[in-house]
């Protein structure tokens, strides 16, 4: 079975087993390959999530909390840009105009 797999892959037998052992990794095509040549669903060569997957996924920005010391730092960050003038915060707006060669 190895080798049928392995020719239909285009892939050595020593890599099926070493892919089988879990010593070697595969692209995800080349699952969705091996599914289509054993004629089963991809889901049936892969792991159970939770071998995959140890520390919980972050789902939103409230599970990702920052440390006291970056939130003071952007707090600290946050008032400054509040506190400046709006003159200050205007981009430089440049003239559609072409540059004037300089005189020497």
């Amino acid at each position: 079975m190895q080798k049928t797999l392995a020719n239909g892959m285009g892939l050595s037998r020593t890599t099926i087993s070493n892919i089988e052992r879990g010593l070697q990794r595969i692209y995800l095509d080349q699952a969705f390959q091996a599914a289509a040549l054993l004629d089963i669903a991809v889901i049936e060569l892969l792991p159970p999530m939770e071998s995959v997957i140890k520390e919980p996924t972050i789902l939103v920005v409230a599970d990702d909390r920052l440390s006291i010391e970056a939130e003071i730092e952007v707090a600290r960050v946050s008032d400054a840009v509040r506190s400046r003038p709006r003159s200050a915060m205007k981009t430089k707006r440049f003239s559609s105009r072409k540059p004037t060669k300089r005189r020497r």
